[in-house]
């Protein structure tokens, strides 16, 4: 997977952010450019990685098919990210709302994800996504997500905690991390 990102990128990928899920996310349809911050917000790709088969009802990946291709909202007029403090809860539903008006205004339903387990679901920073209400709660989404940049595209939490700008590499891997890690994988 690392080398399909590379080869999108044209560029070696940094690993900027991970997430490991149990159980579905119940997240509200989105795009990552609002909350993983990037320097350059559309030089950013996901993967989503299922560890198990999964089931209807479990709370399943949705997402909007083309709408890595619709326009922008831009928070506060000007930015791709959201901030609470400029932007406010107000905007965030207004945003949220956008997105679900964009997909009925070009007549596209959002599409469950029903994986395999080992399968892989790569996405670009505009694709709205989310998670689809979780029906019975004892099911199980297991699955790993990781946000790539490509390198010299910089995460926002290199300039606010300065203590984290390190990179770090196992074997031919690359990543940075918004938490202590020890100075031994400094690469």
């Amino acid at each position: 997977t690392t080398e399909f990102i590379r080869k999108a990128f044209d560029a070696d990928p940094l690993l900027t952010q991970s997430l490991s899920f149990e159980f579905g996310s119940g997240q509200e349809m989105h795009r990552d450019t609002a909350f993983v911050i990037m320097n350059s917000p559309m030089k950013l790709a996901a993967i989503w990685i299922a560890l198990e088969d999964v089931q209807e009802g479990s709370g399943e990946l949705l997402y909007y098919p083309t709408s890595h291709r619709w326009g922008d909202f831009l928070f506060s007029g000007a930015f791709k990210h959201w901030d609470r403090e400029r932007d406010g809860e107000q905007q965030l539903a207004d945003w949220h709302a956008w997105l679900h008006e964009q997909g009925r205004k070009r007549g596209i339903e959002p599409i469950k994800f029903r994986p395999k387990k080992g399968d892989i679901f790569v996405w670009h920073a505009g694709l709205a996504h989310g998670g689809a209400p979780i029906v019975n709660s004892k099911m199980t989404r297991r699955s790993l997500v990781g946000h790539f940049c490509p390198t010299g595209v910089r995460p926002l939490y290199h300039y606010y905690k300065p203590a984290h700008r390190h990179f770090y590499k196992i074997d031919d891997h690359t990543f940075s991390s918004s938490h202590y890690l020890p100075a031994e994988w400094n690469a």
